[in-house]
């Protein structure tokens, strides 16, 4: 194990985005629907990132729906940390793989 390696994901960053899409009924529900359309890795890998920004930037919350983000979704957010370090492409093939 590297040093970045945190709970068999990549990093830390990567760990909590896969922690709260799967724990979150409606995330999960929401990303196997794309996987049955999108059949490739990097097509689906872009996808969750797209999904992942969009969820945690308080623009889109307030642009999409005229309210703050939830909570729970500002809790992700933060716990997640820098998006730019999520290994989306493992993502995506995690989750791929299992379904």
């Amino acid at each position: 194990m590297n040093d970045e390696e945190y709970n068999g994901w990549t990093n830390h960053e990567t760990w909590a985005t896969a922690l709260h899409w799967g724990n979150n009924e409606s995330l999960y529900n929401h990303y196997r629907g794309a996987m049955k359309e999108l059949d490739n890795i990097r097509d689906f890998a872009a996808w969750i990132k797209d999904e992942t920004k969009n969820l945690c930037s308080t623009a889109y919350w307030w642009a999409e729906f005229g309210r703050k983000r939830p909570d729970e979704v500002r809790m992700m957010a933060d716990e997640i940390g820098d998006l730019q370090r999520v290994n989306w492409d493992e993502l995506a093939a995690a989750w791929l793989e299992e379904n």
